[in-house]
């Protein structure tokens, strides 16, 4: 059976292709929202039409003189240019506290080395060579031992390398702060009672009574 004229028909016809269009990247969301921003009102907008009706004039200053912007206020779209001010006030004060309770530490971290320097001195010279406070294998050789990761706020060793579960917690800064001004009130007042010792005058008093009538007080603020 021969094939009917239609067959011969569509198998002589001719397609016309489409050329290949580029690719484009499609534009992120901030991407559309950046070039919005860019693109100047059409005179066909109803706001753009009102300020024409009010007496503006397109690439003049804005005011009577015409000497203000010419351009709308830019909008920053970039990460964290949303908080406000009220969020951006909150960041400011919580990161001056947060200075001002690491220089709290430091200090007290500080006073509390020297502290327990002059508590082995005049442990030693009393013949006393182990305390209960500092003892010789533990006790840290510089200040600097207090801000060694390896360590914890008094100097001692981090326990990083035991498991997870006998690993101690972590400690939030201001209680850990708590913790090593408590530790200094204890060896002020250790060596004060037992040495008759101001850490702050750098003298060792004769008496009890005589620490009493010439230091001015236990702290540092007080002197």
């Amino acid at each position: 059976m021969a094939p009917s004229d239609d067959a011969g028909d569509y198998m002589a016809m001719t397609f016309e292709v489409e050329p290949e269009r580029p690719r484009t990247e499609p534009m992120s969301i901030r991407g559309r929202l950046d070039q919005g921003l860019a693109t100047p009102i059409p005179a066909s907008n109803r706001g753009h039409q009102l300020l024409l009706r009010m007496g503006y004039t397109p690439g003049q200053g804005l005011g009577k003189t015409g000497s203000g912007v010419q351009e709308p206020i830019a909008i920053d779209t970039s990460p964290g240019s949303r908080s406000g001010l009220g969020l951006k006030r909150h960041a400011a004060q919580v990161a001056e506290i947060r200075l001002r309770l690491a220089h709290r530490m430091k200090q007290a971290q500080d006073d509390a080395f020297r502290g327990a320097m002059s508590h082995q001195q005049l442990d030693e010279e009393a013949g006393l060579f182990v305390n209960f406070m500092w003892l010789a294998d533990q006790r840290p050789s510089s200040a600097d031992a207090f801000y060694d990761p390896e360590r914890d706020a008094f100097g001692y060793e981090s326990v990083q390398h035991e498991p997870i579960a006998l690993r101690r917690r972590v400690i939030p800064p201001a209680e850990r702060l708590t913790e090593v001004e408590d530790k200094l009130d204890e060896i002020l007042s250790y060596l004060r009672v037992v040495y008759s010792y101001c850490l702050y005058c750098g003298y060792k008093y004769r008496d009890n009574d005589d620490l009493l009538a010439h230091c001015p007080g236990l702290f540092e603020e007080d002197h």
